[in-house]
């Protein structure tokens, strides 16, 4: 009798493994623009890479990538074929080492580049404030409009003005702002340190970091701007 519950219990664990294992994505695929791409790739021909990639939640996806969009791809064996080709005529001015670190400081930036969060809180206090700022009314403003309108009863404070469109330029103000000087990457923040010096790599990490320093920027002073008119319209005074 034991020895038939062992059997069943390692036969539970058997057929338990290698159903996970059958749902692994156990291949990758990387991008030129930095981003690693887990699948299970099933054909590749001159034109594209067909895949098939199991989502969170069991489900089978099927698609395809074009071989332009593609640095390289790596077999779960072990195995790795670049499909990156050194081509001026094609818009490809890298060579194949130039780009690998190129697209290495790209993953890398994805991976390990962290100013964006505090550029977005920054954004969205500054938007929220500017909001506050512009409907803020004084005492003596509310004062005098009483004393001009005898019918009105006029509260000053937060949210005890109407708003104007001066708010909605801090955001964009903020990004342009941000987008115009270049940043320097610092070494704490990368990865890959034995790359730190290459200039492709460089250029790649600045990218990458640069495009989500704008995105998370203009995001963040957007939902400080959207936060601020909802708290005008449910609080306000007047």
């Amino acid at each position: 009798m034991g020895v038939f519950r062992h059997l069943l219990v390692f036969l539970f664990l058997f057929v338990f493994a290698a159903k996970l294992d059958a749902q692994e994505n156990r291949d990758t695929i990387l991008l030129q623009n930095g981003k690693l791409f887990p699948c299970n790739i099933t054909e590749v021909d001159e034109i594209r890479v067909d895949y098939f990639q199991f989502k969170k939640n069991g489900k089978k996806k099927l698609g395809f990538i074009d071989n332009y969009r593609i640095y390289d791809y790596k077999k779960f064996n072990g195995e790795v074929s670049i499909m990156y080709q050194y081509d001026t005529l094609a818009g490809n001015h890298f060579t194949v080492p130039e780009m690998k670190n190129f697209v290495l400081g790209e993953l890398d930036a994805r991976q390990n580049y962290k100013d964006h969060i505090w550029l977005s809180a920054m954004s969205f206090t500054l938007s929220y404030g500017a909001v506050l700022f512009d409907t803020y009314l004084s005492k003596k403003n509310a004062d005098q409009i009483n004393t001009d309108n005898p019918d009105k009863n006029v509260k000053a404070g937060f949210f005890g003005s109407e708003p104007s469109y001066f708010p909605i330029f801090v955001p964009v103000a903020l990004t342009a702002i941000i987008s115009i000087p270049r940043f320097k990457i610092r070494k704490n923040q990368v990865g890959r340190k034995r790359l730190y010096d290459d200039p492709h790599f460089k250029w790649g990490y600045h990218r990458i970091s640069r495009q989500r320093r704008l995105f998370w920027q203009l995001g963040g002073g957007l939902s400080g701007l959207g936060l601020g008119y909802l708290s005008y319209y449910l609080f306000k005074k007047n």
